[in-house]
């Protein structure tokens, strides 16, 4: 038997060894897009579709957009299509972190509840013993309270937890909508956005420059704004100065324009 039992774990391990494979995102077959206003074709995958543009990632994991009237009829219903699935997986993703979770308060009378019915038939069982037999029922009783309180505390703690309402959020940015667009899940926030106003002018008020301008960036898929919503202090904070986050932006307004560290390239506070 112990023979038998060996043979079959070892084809278990085998089987598990064969039939596990890695997913090669080199074979990925790219979707040929028409593009009919340019007469020429281009290779990608769907990305978005948004405001009236479908913006579609190369083998190179480059973004580029054409206005949907510009591609096929077919292509056009493609994206279409896409766009409405990609719509439907953020309403379901929605809907699930909605849902109304237990408070504190609720497992608690649940702890209640489930502690009475523990020594209840407890009780019974230690009633129906034989006299050298209840000394095991104590054990046993106290043991399934222990394991029964432990759970519930770290319930209690999680339900407890800080977490952000993502609608909350999110409300911060509707008015900027469509211009920003945004979605979550359980532990991001998501904010995606083309990088410039839309509804003031730009470079209002600027006096000096080096010879820099504002242009459209792609906070978009990989790039996406992506905000914790149960967010940790670090253990040592890294404050922003001359010396640190040089290098990019560092935060996003609620319109979708990026927000970079204030100081210059000469280490000055630029005001």
């Amino acid at each position: 038997m112990k023979i038998k039992h060996i043979s079959v774990i070892i084809l278990c391990l085998l089987s598990n060894l064969l039939f596990a494979h890695d997913i090669n995102n080199d074979k990925v077959i790219l979707k040929n897009w028409l593009v009919e206003k340019e007469n020429k074709t281009v290779d990608g995958s769907f990305y978005m579709y948004k405001n009236g543009n479908v913006f579609i990632e190369d083998a190179n994991h480059k973004i580029v957009n054409y206005p949907l009237s510009s591609f096929s009829k077919e292509d056009q219903a493609y994206a279409l299509n896409k766009s409405e699935w990609v719509q439907e997986l953020n309403i379901n993703l929605h809907s699930e972190n909605t849902k109304p979770s237990e408070t504190p308060q609720h497992l608690f009378y649940k702890f209640l509840i489930f502690t009475f019915l523990l020594l209840v038939i407890g009780g019974y069982f230690y009633s129906i013993a034989e006299g050298r037999k209840k000394k095991y029922v104590v054990p046993v009783l106290s043991s399934g309270v222990l394991l029964m309180l432990l759970g519930f505390t770290g319930k209690v703690i999680q339900t407890m937890q800080t977490t952000t309402d993502p609608l909350f959020v999110d409300s911060a940015f509707t008015p900027f909508k469509p211009n920003v667009y945004t979605h979550w899940d359980s532990t991001y926030f998501y904010v995606e956005s083309k990088g410039i106003p839309t509804t003031h002018p730009m470079m209002a008020g600027i006096t000096n420059w080096q010879q820099q301008v504002p242009i459209p960036q792609c906070y978009v898929g990989n790039n996406v704004w992506s905000i914790p919503l149960n967010p940790v202090l670090a253990a040592t904070p890294v404050p922003v100065s001359p010396a640190h986050f040089t290098r990019g932006a560092i935060a996003v307004a609620v319109n979708g324009v990026a927000i970079f560290n204030p100081y210059t390239n000469t280490g000055a506070d630029a005001f």
